[in-house]
């Protein structure tokens, strides 16, 4: 329910990702990233569904790519994602508890559009 009212009273736009709860399950989510303009991926738009346990926060969801994407990173409908790993014992690995629903999706966008780095 935080991350929901979180997402209703932004007042800051979010450029390209949008969220809610399915109706009948509040465990249930479904996103929507669009691909950044000036990258390979403008135009797109991505379906997500991002499953919560009851143990969220301290668990991280799980989220499932409904619209197939060609990415190094991206196995199927699966994300090999560091932030959606249980949390690590080193320091800025894996998940933590400081996450949201709207800073998930953010970094998601992030990470699935950047520019590769050219070596």
């Amino acid at each position: 329910m935080k991350d929901l009212k979180e997402i209703e009273e932004e007042t800051i736009p979010t450029v390209g990702v949008y969220s809610r709860p399915l109706d009948h399950d509040l465990f249930t989510w479904h996103a929507v990233i669009r691909g950044p303009p000036d990258t390979p991926y403008a135009g797109g738009v991505y379906h997500l569904e991002i499953k919560f346990s009851e143990l969220y926060p301290i668990a991280p969801p799980s989220i499932e790519l409904l619209t197939p994407i060609t990415h190094p990173n991206v196995m199927g409908r699966n994300l090999c994602l560091d932030l959606l790993q249980p949390g690590k014992k080193e320091m800025y690995q894996g998940w933590t508890s400081a996450y949201s629903v709207q800073s998930i999706l953010m970094q998601l966008q992030s990470f699935l559009f950047k520019e590769p780095s050219k070596n």
